[in-house]
């Protein structure tokens, strides 16, 4: 992430409008600090003008009718380069294994650059379970810039430790999506 950040490719495509979706769920425990690190980082540069949302996934909203993941982890140990390093986390759901799945919401809608209340809405969030992250990159295009014409174009930044496990394809999705659509 500290990459993206330092080369400022935020300001290099030129794109007006931008969805910013990151990840919430369990597996992110150890990295959220650093999620948020960047996330601020990147709302520093958006130029002016910008058009910013925000839409989170794997969190524990408070409207989800299901029970949350639980993870079963063996092991956890520090790397010297100050991460962690977690061995046999195998998930075990309790009740519906729907649960957390579903779990995706937009923070903040696309507007007008206003950088407190992004990170406002980024520290609102709770930490949940599951990674939709599918899910949230379809809800990203289909509801965040649903209202949004096609001439334009729009981005997503995505933070996120990179593991879906709610069945979803995230590549095959950024493959099709850039095929359908060339304004994202």
């Amino acid at each position: 992430s500290q990459n993206y950040v330092n080369s400022k490719q935020v300001q290099k495509s030129g794109v007006s409008t931008i969805d910013i979706v990151m990840d919430y769920s369990g597996s992110m425990y150890y990295w959220i600090n650093e999620a948020k690190k960047s996330m601020t980082a990147i709302v520093s540069q958006l130029p002016a003008g910008t058009s910013v949302g925000f839409r989170v996934f794997g969190h524990d909203g408070g409207n989800n009718p299901y029970s949350p993941i639980v993870a079963k982890v063996k092991s956890i140990t520090k790397k010297s380069n100050g991460g962690y390093k977690v061995s046999a986390a195998t998930p075990d759901y309790l009740g519906n294994t729907g649960g957390s799945c579903s779990a995706t919401e937009q923070i903040v809608k696309v507007a007008q650059n206003d950088s407190a209340t992004l990170l406002n809405g980024m520290n609102s969030v709770d930490m949940g379970g599951s990674t939709p992250l599918t899910l949230a990159l379809k809800q990203s295009v289909d509801v965040d810039f649903a209202n949004m014409p096609q001439t334009f174009r729009k981005k997503i930044i995505l933070i996120t430790d990179g593991g879906e496990n709610c069945g979803g394809d995230p590549c095959a999705y950024a493959k099709l999506l850039v095929k359908q659509r060339k304004d994202i």
